[in-house]
């Protein structure tokens, strides 16, 4: 390998960094929601 790249995380792919942002999304509606309801108020489809 290389030494200049050898630090360089692997490039991700579309389908990766679409599920990255898919779970980044839907952390902070879920930490929203929990902030402004409460946890045990807060169901899983309004998340979704």
């Amino acid at each position: 390998m290389d030494a200049i790249h050898a630090d360089e995380p692997p490039k991700l792919g579309l389908r990766e960094r679409k599920k990255a942002k898919t779970r980044a999304l839907l952390q902070e509606v879920a930490l929203r929601l929990f902030r402004e309801q409460g946890y045990s108020e807060t169901s899983v489809e309004e998340i979704a």
